[in-house]
């Protein structure tokens, strides 16, 4: 169940994953960075805690 925990993350945080499902976001998808979907969405990672 981890493993498949640990996927979903990585599809929601990695720049080349997100982009399977939308367009691949600009910036820094680090706790505190900022990104952009281009043509779409904007904003600020304000907490990403770890995968538990």
């Amino acid at each position: 169940m981890l493993r498949q925990i640990e996927d979903v993350w990585r599809a929601c945080t990695e720049a080349d994953r997100v982009s399977r499902w939308l367009i691949e976001p600009e910036g820094d998808l680090r706790e505190g960075g900022t990104y952009v979907l281009p043509a779409h969405a904007h904003g600020r990672i304000l907490r990403r805690p770890p995968v538990q």
